[in-house]
């Protein structure tokens, strides 16, 4: 089996443009709505990219990663 690293892409205009207003009970109410809504248009919002990548450099990135994100 190939090994891929996959990023993500936020499109911040998608983000910065979401001012839609709902019906709803309460503010919770409102906020869960916005959720669903992002959920069920979630590739206007973030894309995934996937590039095959060669097993020992991947452990080598992975080892970096994890050794800069260690607090």
């Amino acid at each position: 089996m190939k090994k891929y690293r996959v990023s993500l892409e936020v499109d911040k205009e998608w983000v910065e443009n979401f001012h839609l207003t709902f019906d709803a009970v309460d503010e919770q109410d409102a906020e869960a709505q916005a959720m669903i809504k992002v959920k069920e248009n979630l590739s206007d919002y973030i894309t995934a990219y996937a590039n095959e990548e060669d097993e020992l450099l991947s452990k080598k990135i992975d080892a970096q990663y994890y050794q800069g994100n260690k607090k």
